[in-house]
């Protein structure tokens, strides 16, 4: 029932900006960044950003839908990971 829905929405329209001003999937380092989760807090620079994103958002939430490209010449398929034991 919408009515009785309450929360907050969090979006980030872009996750790599700096692949994303490049027009390149690649960070900062030319890494894939989804390869790179859930980071190192040690790690290299992109490392330590999936790290970060992980420890200050991902951790919060409730519910996570991940929307983003696939890889140049490539089609991403539609489907749902869910852990079905929570």
């Amino acid at each position: 029932d919408v009515d009785t829905m309450s929360g907050t929405l969090i979006a980030i329209p872009v996750l790599n900006p700096p692949g994303y001003q490049r027009r390149q999937r690649g960070f900062h380092d030319s890494q894939d960044l989804n390869r790179l989760f859930p980071g190192k807090k040690d790690g290299n620079c992109g490392q330590v950003y999936a790290h970060n994103v992980v420890e200050k958002v991902i951790k919060k939430l409730d519910y996570h839908i991940d929307l983003h490209t696939a890889s140049f010449g490539r089609v991403n398929s539609l489907y749902v990971r869910a852990d079905m034991l929570n």
